[in-house]
């Protein structure tokens, strides 16, 4: 090989060679805090402020917390259990999946900016979620990020409150009025959603796995990018819905009614969709493997391939 085609190689191999090597210690670097080495943790409990820290998935049981200054952190799948937070700076942080149970969180500051009430033990108590426990009703409330994972809150109004990136797993609300809330990357996984009224409701990026919501009214609710496979719908009202790309996998949705509603790229693999109403719907791209069609009303439905369901299409798209 010619000594000036050697040097080229070379040349080209060396940034190639220190990209990689930046790119190995990046995840190195990466997997040490996700899982949070002791010394890491203790040099953790041991700092005053840990502002926009990368502390996702990180194991946080027990920790001493106490006025820590963790504005902006990414705390998403962190175990916070039994960590004590009281007086905790969490303005801004993501704590989207973290686990809570038991973690003291007397007079932390919230992700949304309001203070934890005394008593706040796994849940943080602001003035607006005590007013919903006691009163039933927080209508227009900032409950952004708020915990109300297994609460009873059957009957509840909430009607345009901001509850964004709230944790609702399998909590109760069941004739429940949401109607017109910002519900964007909420956690309603397991929830109780039997005749809730999402009608308006921006659900976005929402987690509704397996959540339970037969007859639960969604007309005109916008769901792009939810999640809500293994979930029990059944004769629920998603009338000029967005559903674009939404995860149904599996989900019960016989007798659902879906006139009009945008199921662009859905992903509706082995879900019921038994004498569902899908006239006029847009499935377009949508995934359709192992649905149940039998008597679902298809007619004027924008099928996947971007065909139209001609008049008598029922339980099959007629071309």
């Amino acid at each position: 090989m010619r000594r000036q085609d050697a040097a080229g190689l070379r040349a080209i191999a060396k940034p190639a060679l220190s990209m990689g090597l930046a790119i190995v210690l990046a995840l190195m670097i990466a997997r040490f805090f996700l899982t949070i080495h002791p010394s890491a943790r203790r040099q953790l409990e041991n700092k005053t402020q840990c502002r926009m820290c990368n502390l996702r998935g990180a194991d946080l049981r027990g920790a001493q917390l106490s006025g820590k200054d963790l504005r902006g952190a990414d705390l998403r799948h962190a175990d916070l259990r039994q960590a004590d937070l009281r007086q905790a700076d969490l303005l801004g942080a993501d704590l989207q999946y973290a686990a809570l149970d038991g973690a003291a969180l007397d007079d932390a500051v919230w992700s949304n900016g309001k203070t934890c009430m005394d008593g706040s033990i796994s849940h943080c108590l602001t003035p607006d979620t005590a007013q919903l426990i006691q009163t039933r009703g927080c209508g227009r409330c900032n409950l952004k990020s708020a915990t109300l994972a297994g609460m009873a809150l059957t009957g509840v109004f909430l009607k345009q409150a901001d509850l964004r990136g709230a944790d609702m797993r399998h909590a109760q609300l069941d004739d429940a009025d949401l109607s017109g809330a910002q519900m964007g990357r909420a956690n309603l996984s397991g929830a109780a959603l039997i005749r809730t009224n999402l009608a308006n409701a921006d659900l976005t990026r929402a987690d509704l796995t397996q959540a339970l919501g037969s007859q639960a009214y969604l007309s005109n609710a916008r769901l792009p990018l939810a999640r809500m496979n293994d979930g029990d719908f059944t004769e629920a009202d998603f009338r000029g819905a967005v559903l674009h790309q939404a995860d149904m996998r599996r989900a019960n949705l016989a007798g659902a009614d879906f006139q009009q509603a945008d199921l662009t790229q859905a992903d509706l693999t082995a879900a019921d969709l038994r004498g569902a109403n899908l006239a006029r719907a847009n499935l377009k791209g949508a995934r359709i493997d192992q649905a149940r069609l039998d008597g679902a009303y298809l007619q004027g439905a924008l099928w996947t391939a971007g065909n139209r369901c001609r008049q008598g299409s029922i339980g099959l798209c007629l071309q």
